[in-house]
């Protein structure tokens, strides 16, 4: 509870009906008040009545200003000590009428919101127009009455919607200033952002998904006079991919990803032509291109690139401006286009790609003399058009002879250690099976980051394809690794998760949906606080799980607990889960697990809330059971217990059903309950073979020259 120091008042009785303005001494941005308890006590009793009469005669004291002004008239005076001492006595029922509304009352630099107008001015975008409609929504939602929407209102209090320049395309300013709002937005996007950050910060709204929406319930909320936010985003192209925010067209995951200040169109591609969205930002093409631009030379992704072939340049540079001349007849944008190898570890061994790899001392040698040459020649037709390309798999080692084009632009697919922090302080030499530690993948990263005049993308893998139910928690280092990313000057970030999800299968198993909630809410604000960072994952977890969040809080720490145990480098996109994860963590601490599971799932209250738990749960108990299948040979308690447990792993796969990315889904057999070690479910396991670890490779795969 948040006290405000009053200042001493030139009144000697509370008969003269002395009155202390509410928000003149508040200089706090937001905080939450019970109404009446002008102490801070938590209750509405004697004391309150008390210390108000100290405070309005003059003799000081501490007291909540909002909260001791229980009528919500906007001063604190001699009714609202009336209306206390009636409401404690049991004459009225409560400070603030009838109201079941979740926020009773919300006060902005001293004033009631009820009095507010929302307004702009004629001739803004339909973005703005737009950012009215959905203040005036949730407001109305939190607040149970409409503020009209007027145009170039004149009233006392309003609500002021408006665009600024300085703010770039998207940057947001939120003020309280002389009775009114200002909700200041950037010229495309930025007002309808500054709305949505308005009712996060100082209304209560949480916004995790279109199926997940919360209100903050809370009897007062105050943003003080002075209440200033300002922020312009470093990272102008986030993205995060996971059913709930990318979803093609479908609006409610569009307006999803818009309320987590998204700014991509890459799979929401409405999004491109809309004004009342934003436009947004993105690139013409996917990740692997050359098999759509050179279909001749290359047919898919087994096939690799011979980057000096004359022919192959010829027909890539004519299929790539005739599908910018296509995109742009459509009205569409195209100011940077993918042309980028398929999805392999092929390079091409002929001897003019081996001269340029030597000269280089990279594989990326001949690629980027191919790309650095398709764009010069692409520019002379189209100037604005930027070529992008992957820095990927082993030839992420950036060229020591060459530098991208201005008008290149480079995507990096970190292929590091996902264990560890991305700086390497913390990495071993060795790395991981495949030699992945972040001790050499930052050197690329950085020296990418300096010779790259274009934007620069950076690709993250996010999420475990190992594993059937398997994810390792990323989240104690995250904050940290956005941070150095933006700390050299990222541009954008693409954060792949589950790509086998559906409308049946949403977000994946685990809590992949918190990962790419906290990487997309790190993307637009990558400096925010630890506190920031932690309020924002135990938000998350108490609205998505409901009361028993706390458990699977636990579970989170023990998570990455794990993680460190492995003492070890590891990639989540390619370890399997117990090279990732300790199983001997595991199986030490499985009956603690199972525990926090059971209670987790048992505290769910709604449809929602058990369909996510049991999916946590269903995750908790396949690693367990897994690191425990010895009491499959074990004791007649333990072999029932396991058997018990098992079946409720069994059934919740079944009841949703859970899926798994490997394509081993074959391997578990609906109609065949047989008690068995789950871990055998995952499609690398054979009759003579379960491996927990990789196979480390003889060398590393990046070659030297």
């Amino acid at each position: 509870m948040k006290k405000l120091l009053c200042l001493v008042l030139a009144v000697l009785t509370l008969a003269s009906a002395a009155t202390l303005p509410v928000g003149a001494f508040i200089s706090e941005a937001e905080y939450t008040e019970m109404l009446g308890d002008a102490d801070g006590s938590g209750q509405v009793n004697a004391k309150d009545v008390f210390a108000v009469k100290r405070s309005i005669v003059g003799f000081g004291g501490e007291i909540s200003v909002v909260s001791a002004d229980a009528n919500g008239d906007g001063a604190v005076n001699e009714r609202d000590i009336l209306l206390m001492k009636a409401y404690f006595a049991g004459i009225v029922s409560s400070l603030y009428g009838d109201s079941t509304a979740p926020v009773k009352r919300l006060i902005l630099g001293g004033y009631n919101a009820e009095d507010f107008v929302i307004t702009y001015a004629d001739g803004e975008s339909e973005n703005v127009r737009f950012a009215a409609e959905e203040l005036q929504k949730y407001l109305k939602a939190a607040l149970g009455y409409e503020n009209p929407i007027e145009l170039n209102s004149s009233a006392e209090h309003k609500f002021v919607l408006r665009t600024d320049e300085e703010l770039g395309v998207e940057g947001i300013d939120i003020l309280v200033s002389d009775g009114n709002v200002y909700l200041t937005g950037g010229t495309l996007r930025g007002c309808m952002y500054a709305v949505y950050d308005f009712l996060e910060r100082y209304v209560g709204w949480v916004f995790i998904n279109f199926e997940n929406e919360y209100i903050n319930e809370n009897q007062s909320v105050s943003a003080p006079e002075g209440s200033h936010y300002r922020h312009i985003p470093t990272i102008w192209d986030r993205d995060s991919q996971t059913w709930s925010y990318q979803n093609n067209n479908k609006i409610e995951h569009i307006e999803s990803a818009l309320k987590l200040k998204i700014s991509s169109w890459k799979n929401r591609g409405v999004l491109e032509k809309s004004e009342k969205y934003g436009y947004s930002v993105g690139y013409v093409g996917g990740a692997h291109m050359m098999s759509t631009y050179a279909p001749t030379f290359v047919r898919d992704n087994s096939s690799y690139t011979d980057w000096c072939n004359q022919e192959l340049y010829d027909e890539c540079k004519e299929n790539v401006l005739a599908k910018i001349e296509s995109v742009l007849s459509r009205g569409y944008n195209c100011d940077r286009l993918t042309v980028a190898p398929m999805d392999n570890d092929k390079y091409c061994k002929c001897r003019f790609c081996n001269k340029h790899y030597k000269a280089s001392g990279s594989l990326m040698g001949s690629q980027l003399r191919f790309i650095n040459r398709l764009a010069e020649e692409v520019a002379e037709i189209y100037p604005g058009v930027h070529i992008m390309t992957t820095a990927y798999w082993a030839a992420r080692v950036p060229p020591s002879d060459i530098v991208p084009n201005e008008n290149v632009d480079i995507l990096f697919c970190w292929g590091g250690c996902t264990n560890h922090p991305y700086d390497g302080s913390e990495c071993f030499e060795e790395g991981n099976w495949m030699w992945y530690t972040n001790i050499k993948e930052h050197t690329y990263f950085e020296k990418w980051a300096e010779i790259t005049s274009g934007a620069f993308y950076v690709w993250i893998y996010a999420t475990s394809y190992a594993g059937f139910l398997a994810e390792p928690a990323m989240f104690n280092h995250m904050r940290q690794d956005i941070k150095y990313l933006v700390d050299h000057n990222v541009d954008g970030v693409y954060c792949e998760g589950y790509y086998g999800t559906s409308d049946t299968f949403k977000d994946g198993n685990c809590f992949d949906l918190l990962t790419m909630y906290m990487f997309i809410r790190l993307q637009w604000d990558p400096y925010m606080t630890e506190e920031e960072y932690n309020s924002y994952i135990d938000e998350f977890l108490r609205y998505y799980y409901g009361d028993g969040w706390e458990y699977i809080r636990r579970y989170i720490e023990m998570n990455e607990e794990a993680t460190d145990a492995v003492n070890a480098c590891a990639a989540n996109n390619c370890d399997l889960m117990f090279a990732q994860m300790s199983i001997e963590y595991f199986n030490e601490h499985a009956e603690e697990m199972f525990e926090l599971a059971d209670n987790a799932v048992a505290l769910a209250k709604t449809e929602s809330e058990i369909d996510h738990t049991e999916h946590i749960a269903a995750s908790i108990y396949w690693l367990c059971l897994s690191a425990t299948s010895e009491d499959l040979e074990g004791t007649e308690q333990e072999q029932a217990k396991y058997a018990e447990r098992y079946a409720r792993l069994y059934n919740w796969v079944l009841k949703y059903p859970i899926k798994n990315l490997d394509d081993s889904w074959e391997k578990f057999n609906p109609t065949d309950p047989t008690v068995k070690d789950p871990y055998e479910w995952n499609a690398f396991v054979t009759s003579t073979s379960k491996p927990y670890k990789n196979i480390r490779k003889i060398k590393d795969p990046i070659p030297t020259f």
